[in-house]
């Protein structure tokens, strides 16, 4: 250890040069006082100042809760804030040296993001959770009508847009407890087609399908809304009257 100092001892502006370039190294010289005696160019770019900060103190830009670690040299890495001209905080990790009994050395190198960087970062992530609830609102409302028309699919004869068997079982289920409940009356009427084979095997099952589509017309043209017509299967057909004799 002692030739590999006295060879960094020999070629010190060399080796400064070297290390900042190769690790971003950060390396500023004060004196006990905290005036800054020198330092890399980083920490210009740093703290983004135009000019050199010799002369300044070093607290001015160490925020208050790290100033007392600059008082701390020896094997044991510091963790310090330096402020920017923009009030941000960058995290500093490195080394306090004593240099002489005046005089002491921190090198360290950027750690983490700034405070800015962390406020910039915030900010992208909220507008991206706000675009993402404005897609999942979206998408959500899609599924809801979705589920809708596939609810509407499940309880709907497909060719005659009449309710369907498990649709009136539901609805019958319904009514029945309601009935228990309220006395109230409650009719059904089945019935079907006369003669439908017949027209089937004549006519052809295209000319059977449209002679259900026109008794399903009449049914919804004489039934009102609020009361359910159903077709059963095949040729089979309800009505449903809830509150009727």
């Amino acid at each position: 250890m002692n030739e590999l100092r006295e060879a960094i001892l020999s070629n010190k502006d060399d080796f400064f040069s070297a290390l900042e370039n190769l690790s971003g190294a950060i390396l500023i010289l004060f004196d006990n006082e905290g005036k800054i005696l020198d330092h890399s160019p980083s920490l210009i770019s740093l703290v983004e100042k135009s000019d050199t900060l010799k002369g300044e103190n070093i607290c001015n830009l160490v925020v208050d809760n790290s100033q007392a670690l600059l008082k701390r040299f020896g094997a044991k890495p510091v963790r310090i804030g330096l402020s920017d001209s923009r009030s941000n905080i960058h995290l500093v990790s490195g080394f306090v040296m004593l240099v002489d009994e005046s005089r002491r050395l921190f090198l360290g190198v950027k750690i983490g993001l700034s405070a800015g960087d962390i406020m910039e970062s915030m900010s992208k992530v909220t507008d991206e959770l706000a675009s993402l609830t404005r897609e999942l609102a979206r998408k959500n409302k899609e599924l809801q009508a979705a589920n809708k028309e596939i609810e509407r699919l499940m309880n709907c004869d497909p060719l005659t847009g009449l309710s369907n068997r498990r649709e009136f079982m539901n609805r019958l289920d319904k009514e029945i407890e309601s009935l228990c409940s309220t006395c109230k009356p409650l009719s059904i009427i089945m019935a079907d087609i006369d003669d439908f084979k017949e027209v089937n095997d004549t006519r052809g099952h295209p000319e059977g399908d449209r002679v259900l589509q026109l008794f399903a017309e009449i049914l919804n043209e004489i039934i009102s809304p609020r009361r359910t017509t159903v077709r059963y299967g095949g040729e089979e057909f309800i009505v449903m009257l809830p509150e009727t004799t």
